[in-house]
């Protein structure tokens, strides 16, 4: 440890001079460092007990920044060491050794050929065979004629009644009042006498071709036995009435038709079809019959 202290000089002359007065007119301060437990130390301390001074306080050293000038100047071109590339070492790996496998050979199956079975030839389907529609007015001896006249006689013969004559002026007169109806209005035009007599008409609603409701029953038949029908309690027809009018579609509150057909005294008829155009195709009736008669 360091102390710093002053010894007056003052102090020193008054102790070593005579008790003479003395002027001091110079003085001069000498700083003494001694270190701690030194002689100089234990002697200076002893002595400045004696002369009943206290020590001074530490001194502390005060340290000062240096001086950094203002303006550094550095080098303009400073090239700072480069340092030598370090060695790098590589090793080369080794060659890898490689085995190619021989190739599999692929085995492929080719199935035989299958023979698709050929369709055997279909027949061509053929159109049902369609009756043969009744012409508008048959004449004398013609089929259409004959087979009318036939259901005729055939019905006149379950009354008991004389087989009745074709007459052609009665199948133009019959075509005549179906074509004034336009095959759909019941319109009576009745035929002119050629002697003699009495006559009559009747006309029904129907088709000329067979439908399938029909049965064994032809397109006339079905009609004219449907003018027999309005007296359907005859024991002739009455077996046959209920499909006979079922077909035909006509169910008449009179027996206006039903008597004229059955009455003895007309031996003579002519009947006859005639269409409507308006009719559709799977109507139940596509035209009017229309029979004369006359005695």
């Amino acid at each position: 440890m360091r102390y710093s202290f002053i010894i007056p000089a003052l102090f020193a002359a008054s102790t070593l001079a005579a008790p003479a007065v003395h002027y001091v007119t110079d003085v001069k301060i000498v700083k003494v460092t001694v270190t701690a437990g030194t002689p100089e130390a234990t002697a200076a301390a002893a002595a400045q007990q004696a002369a009943n001074v206290p020590a001074p306080a530490p001194v502390a050293a005060v340290s000062y920044p240096k001086h950094k000038p203002k303006h550094q100047h550095k080098p303009k071109h400073s090239k700072k060491p480069v340092a030598a590339p370090a060695l790098v070492q590589t090793y080369a790996p080794a060659p890898v050794q490689t085995y190619k496998a021989a190739p599999i050979p692929v085995v492929t199956y080719t199935p035989a050929p299958v023979e698709k079975p050929q369709p055997k030839p279909q027949p061509k389907p053929q159109p049902a065979p369609q009756p043969k529609p009744v012409s508008s007015s048959p004449s004398a001896g013609s089929s259409d004629s004959d087979e009318m006249l036939a259901v005729v006689n055939k019905y006149r013969s379950k009354y008991n009644m004389q087989p009745a004559v074709w007459s052609n002026d009665l199948a133009d007169n019959a075509l005549k009042t179906g074509r004034g109806g336009e095959g759909k209005n019941q319109i009576h035009i009745l035929p002119t006498l050629t002697k003699a007599g009495s006559c009559a008409q009747v006309i029904t609603p129907g088709a000329n071709v067979a439908k399938p409701n029909y049965g064994s029953f032809s397109p006339f038949e079905i009609a004219y036995v449907s003018w027999l029908c309005e007296a359907s309690g005859d024991p002739q027809i009455a077996s046959i009435c209920p499909q006979v009018i079922k077909a035909n579609g006509m169910e008449y509150v009179n027996t206006a038709h039903h008597d004229d057909l059955v009455n003895k005294q007309f031996n003579q008829i002519g009947c006859a079809f005639f269409p409507n155009k308006d009719a559709k195709p799977d109507s139940t009736w596509n035209g009017l019959w229309t029979c004369s008669l006359e005695s």
